[in-house]
C-alpha cells in the first residue's frame, strides 16, 4: 500500500505503522502554536509566524569551517523559571543543511524536575545540552534528536523521561551564577 501522505513509501501492516512515525510528509504539530504543518514546510511556517507570534523565534545557524558541530548559546535560565514556565525552547534552522531542530527544557507538574529533549525535521543528530559554565558547577546531557512527529505534549510526567534526559531542578539551581544558569547546546552529525 502507498503511504497516505504521498511521500512515495509503499509497505503493508507493521511496515506502514513504523513508517508513519517518521514519514517526511506526515503533518506534525508545530512545537509552538500546535498548528498542523508538513515537516518540509516547518521553516517557512516559523519565518511567517515569527513576525506576529514571538514564541516562533527561529535562529539560523551554520557550522564553523572544519567543524562537526552547530553551536547555539541559549538565553540564561533564570532560577525560578521552573515556577513560571512550563517549558523553555530554542528553535534552530541549520542553514547549511536545511534542517530544523527544536530543543526543549521542560518542567514536571510539581516543578521538582526538568528534562531536556530534542526533535528534528529530517536528520537524527546528537544534541549536547549544557547547564552552567564553571568547572565543577556544570552538567551536560546528550540526547538523540527524534522526528518532530514523536514530540510529546507541553508538560512531562516522570514516565516521559525515557524520551529525553531528566534531572532535579534543585540540582540545576546549584549550577547558577547568581540568579542565572547559562544553558547552551550543540548538535553533532
Amino acid at each position: 500500500w502507498p503511504c497516505k501522505y504521498g511521500c512515495g513509501f509503499t509497505g503493508a501492516g507493521a511496515q506502514m505503522r513504523a513508517h508513519f512515525e517518521g514519514c517526511p510528509d506526515r503533518p506534525v504539530l508545530c512545537p509552538d502554536c500546535e498548528a498542523l504543518v508538513v515537516p518540509s514546510q516547518i521553516i517557512a511556517h516559523y519565518r511567517e509566524k515569527s513576525q506576529s507570534q514571538p514564541p516562533h523565534a527561529l535562529m539560523s545557524v551554520k557550522k564553523e569551517p572544519n567543524s562537526k558541530t552547530w553551536c547555539v548559546n541559549h538565553t540564561p535560565w533564570t532560577i525560578g523559571d521552573h515556577q513560571k514556565y512550563i517549558n523553555i525552547v530554542a528553535n534552530a534552522h541549520l542553514a547549511d543543511v536545511d534542517d530544523f531542530v527544536h530543543v526543549r527544557l521542560w518542567f514536571s507538574e510539581d516543578t521538582r524536575s526538568a528534562m531536556v529533549d530534542a526533535y528534528h525535521k529530517s536528520t537524527a543528530r546528537v544534541c549536547k545540552f549544557t547547564c552552567g559554565t564553571e568547572p565543577g558547577r556544570r552538567v551536560s546531557f546528550e540526547v538523540k534528536t527524534r522526528p518532530l512527529g514523536l514530540r510529546k505534549g507541553r508538560q512531562f510526567k516522570d514516565e516521559d523521561s525515557v524520551h529525553g534526559m531528566a534531572f532535579p531542578v534543585g540540582f540545576a539551581n546549584t549550577l547558577g551564577d547568581g540568579n542565572d544558569v547559562a544553558c547552551s547546546w550543540q548538535l553533532f552529525d
